[in-house]
């Protein structure tokens, strides 16, 4: 909704925040970013292993309750609150059994950051004066395996096949569209930085009872590499030309998804 983007991005408007007596999804879904954000970064600096995982495991009931105890001020957590906790230990625990059947199976992984910021400029003319614009996203964490990069975003929120489509640069964007251009932008950022490396680009849906890993995906092209690169900027230059024309209104629209929670 570009009203949206103009209150969020523009006037930096934000919600105030309250102390919960209950836990709502939004609040569990930072909770289990952050218990796995504290033990990733861990095997980022040390390394990751079978063994690591399998005592992690173990941590990881109190990790949350910690964190439930912390957000709530709620030493006994009784109702909805207590189930809210035992199902984020249990999508907690669903990413590192994913992890360790890739070890198990003998797969090389390795942890390159989390929570890592991905940052790039580009210039761009706005009524004939050069500017240049500053992008950057937070990837929840980067690993490399088998030799190929996974930029990863870790998603506590329903995830559908339908969701995350195929995505072709050469048309306009949709809306529908959100998650795989989400995903298609961590590659463009990481690759800017990185332009000999192989990337793809992930959902983990933690949230899912089936499907964990969802792959961003592209028509007829790499999510890496100069042609992807190109092509991608080529996107962003047209987005901000939407943004920066005077003659169109940043309005309401009745279609957004945004608009059931506005």
């Amino acid at each position: 909704c570009p009203l949206d983007f103009y209150y969020t991005y523009v006037c930096g408007l934000k919600e105030a925040e309250e102390v919960e007596e209950e836990i709502e999804d939004s609040t569990m879904g930072d909770i289990v970013h952050q218990v796995l954000e504290d033990i990733y970064k861990d095997y980022s600096k040390h390394g990751i292993s079978a063994e690591g995982i399998k005592k992690d495991l173990k941590r990881i009931p109190k990790m949350v309750g910690n964190e439930y105890t912390e957000k709530l001020k709620q030493t006994t957590l009784t109702g909805n609150n207590y189930i809210s906790k035992e199902i984020a230990i249990t999508q907690v625990e669903k990413v590192l059994k994913s992890d360790l059947e890739h070890l198990k199976a003998g797969r090389s992984l390795k942890i390159l950051g989390t929570e890592e910021e991905l940052s790039t400029t580009l210039e761009f003319s706005i009524q004939r004066e050069l500017v240049k614009v500053h992008l950057k996203g937070t990837a929840d964490r980067i690993d490399e395996l088998d030799g190929v990069v996974r930029i990863i975003d870790y998603k506590t929120g329903k995830v559908e096949t339908k969701s995350v489509p195929e995505l072709n640069l050469d048309d306009p964007v949709a809306e529908k569209h959100a998650k795989s251009l989400q995903l298609a932008y961590y590659s463009y950022l990481y690759s800017k930085n990185h332009p000999n490396k192989k990337v793809s680009s992930w959902i983990f849906a933690i949230k899912n009872s089936k499907q964990l890993l969802f792959e961003g995906k592209l028509t007829g092209l790499e999510s890496f590499g100069e042609t992807f690169i190109d092509k991608f900027e080529e996107l962003i230059h047209s987005l901000l030309a939407e943004i920066t024309d005077s003659d169109k209104l940043l309005i309401h629209n009745e279609d957004s998804k945004w608009c059931q929670v506005c």
